[in-house]
């Protein structure tokens, strides 16, 4: 008797399985990915379909076990450091969209006569299903992939900042002898337009803002990560090439402005060597034409005439910066354009 209730009990599983196993291969054949698999399979054997389960409760605990595993594959992956970096879009923007969505929902139940228990229940299931569903579809792009070496565990973006690519789902295997590409013509092109659209490259000419855009590179930083760190010593000035980044003050985290592509910042770290005067992070993925002091070193050597241009442009850049900090946090007076010249010449010992 023990046997027979055992192997009853079993078939339910072995018939979910059966349908998974068909279904989400096709799918994912097909290009529609293994949610909506899931999906079809269910209905196809439950009780709108061929009626394998008249009873959605039978299945239950089996349902709760998924759940449970769920959150515990989501508390492995998730970093404290990031989540709080993220606060302001998971629990702003996440929560904005669940109230949304799960309102909308609740008045398309109620539109086809359901009550409105009924229907704001049902909605808001829909609604919070919407983070399995989401990692699932990044899982099956390869946007959550890990790669485990003996020094520990090295994120997707490490590999794309080198310039590896690493197809999914295949594993391709890189021998001792790797050959890193060399500079990408296109690339070097797009910044040397990044370069021009700016007032303070934009005061080379043609020919150096060609040979300046050979020798700064692309940085690519993830959503969350800071490219700047307030207070911290820096050479360098990065131009937004793609992406969007927030820069913001501390203490209490106070966002001054969010910059997009053809803007650039950290310039007073590039001319004078200063500290860096803000965070900033990037705000998804996004990459940045990092501009070092040693590289724009020559064209100054070059052109000492060019150092009075940029205190003009930088002293007047400093100004409307130094009105927008005022509102929402104390800023020291702007520096003359005369004092900025005269520290750019110092740093670059001119």
């Amino acid at each position: 008797m023990a046997a027979e209730s055992g192997s009853s009990e079993l078939i339910p599983v072995v018939m979910l399985l059966g349908a998974a196993v068909v279904a989400v291969p096709l799918f994912k054949r097909i290009g529609l990915g293994s949610v909506l698999g899931y999906l079809a399979a269910g209905l196809a054997i439950g009780p709108f379909g061929l009626g394998w389960f008249s009873d959605p409760q039978t299945i239950i605990h089996t349902a709760e076990l998924g759940v449970v595993m769920f959150l515990f594959v989501i508390g492995l992956e998730m970093q404290p450091s990031h989540l709080w970096a993220l606060r302001r879009a998971i629990f702003g923007l996440g929560s904005l969209q669940v109230l949304v969505c799960g309102a909308l929902l609740t008045l398309v139940g109620v539109a086809f006569g359901f009550s409105w228990a009924v229907s704001f229940i049902s909605a808001m299931g829909f609604v919070l299903t919407s983070t399995a569903i989401v990692m699932q579809l990044l899982g099956e792009r390869g946007d959550m992939i890990f790669e485990i070496y003996e020094t520990g565990v090295i994120p997707r973006l490490t590999f794309k900042r080198e310039g590896i690519e690493i197809p999914y789902p295949i594993n391709v295997e890189y021998g001792a002898d790797l050959q890193m590409p060399g500079p990408d013509p296109v690339a070097i092109k797009t910044a040397e337009d990044l370069l021009a659209g700016t007032d303070l490259f934009g005061l080379l000419s043609a020919e150096d803002r060609q040979a300046l855009a050979s020798a700064s590179p692309l940085r690519l930083f993830g959503s969350g990560e800071a490219i700047v760190a307030q207070g911290a010593a820096g050479h360098s000035a990065f131009v937004v090439c793609e992406g969007r980044v927030r820069v913001s003050l501390d203490p209490g985290d106070v966002e001054l402005a969010v910059l997009e592509r053809g803007a650039y910042f950290g310039e007073m770290s590039l001319l004078t060597g200063d500290p860096r005067t803000a965070w900033v992070r990037a705000l998804g993925d996004c990459t940045v034409v990092e501009i070092t002091s040693d590289a724009f070193r020559a064209f100054v050597l070059n052109q000492p005439a060019l150092v009075e241009r940029i205190g003009a442009v930088i002293a007047e850049r400093r100004a409307g910066i130094a009105r927008a900090r005022a509102t929402v946090a104390n800023a020291p007076p702007p520096e003359s354009a005369s004092s900025l010249v005269a520290r750019v010449r110092r740093f670059f010992h001119l």
